[in-house]
């Protein structure tokens, strides 16, 4: 009887003692899953909190690409309209260099202007897709119809209906008449005064240095052009209005010699 009782005490310790492992493996299994979920949490965690940021980045880069692509396709614009105006001058005033043909003139003249109407579209469309100020199409459109710098903003639009005026009169000059032909495209220099306004008033980049040493240059070279301009065609006015110089008739000297 005390064997018996004996081997079953030893029986009952053993099973205890494999319960007693068996329940620190288990804690330490349950603790390692423990350890596994909150690695698994923190990864997704981390990858939530990315691709939330990679979101808003990629948002913000996008709103900065539209209001950076109109301020950039606003300062080509004008730098080809002023070109534009510098070669139309020197074609009219006859300046241009002996080596120069008056065709290749004439075709980078025109080739300037109408790079300058696809970036004034591309301008006016970065600044509707834009979202910081909200430009709709009226605002583009319509003067003063904007609630952002609206004396700036018509100038742009006045700018915008004198260009288009000026080249569509010159894809018709064929069919239009001579002198309404020039007199539509003498509207070029209220253009260029129009647009270097709505440059220097609504533009963020036009006060810097560069721009203004720019403004400051085109103007001069263009005021100076249009000078000559305007001194050749009245020279060729007044040729035109004065009346035919009298001459004395010449003596015949058969008439003469008939004479005597």
């Amino acid at each position: 009887m005390v064997r018996r009782a004996r081997a079953e005490h030893r029986l009952d310790r053993g099973r205890l003692v494999d319960r007693l492992v068996d329940r620190d493996q288990g804690v330490a299994r349950g603790r390692r899953g423990i350890e596994r979920g909150d690695v698994v949490l923190l990864a997704l965690t981390v990858g939530l909190v990315r691709c939330t940021h990679h979101e808003r980045w990629e948002l913000s880069v996008n709103n900065q690409l539209f209001w950076y692509t109109a301020r950039a396709s606003g300062l080509v614009s004008w730098a080809l309209l002023s070109a534009s105006m510098l070669w139309g001058l020197v074609l009219s005033t006859k300046l241009r260099p002996p080596r120069i043909r008056p065709n290749w003139t004439l075709d980078l003249h025109r080739y300037l202007g109408g790079l300058a109407v696809i970036f004034v579209g591309v301008h006016l469309g970065a600044l509707m897709l834009d979202t910081y100020v909200g430009f709709g199409l009226a605002d583009v459109l319509i003067p003063f119809a904007s609630h952002w710098k609206p004396s700036a903003v018509a100038w742009g639009v006045t700018a915008l209906y004198l260009l288009l005026a000026v080249e569509l009169s010159s894809l018709a000059r064929r069919r239009l008449p001579n002198r309404l032909w020039r007199r539509l495209h003498f509207l070029a220099f209220p253009l260029y005064v129009v647009a270097t306004l709505h440059m220097v008033t609504a533009g963020t980049d036009a006060r810097t240095a560069l721009a203004l040493l720019a403004v400051t240059a085109a103007a001069v070279a263009i005021g100076a052009l249009s000078a000559i301009r305007w001194g050749v065609l009245r020279s060729g006015i007044m040729t035109a209005a004065a009346p035919p110089r009298s001459w004395p008739p010449r003596p015949n000297p058969r008439s003469e010699g008939a004479l005597r």
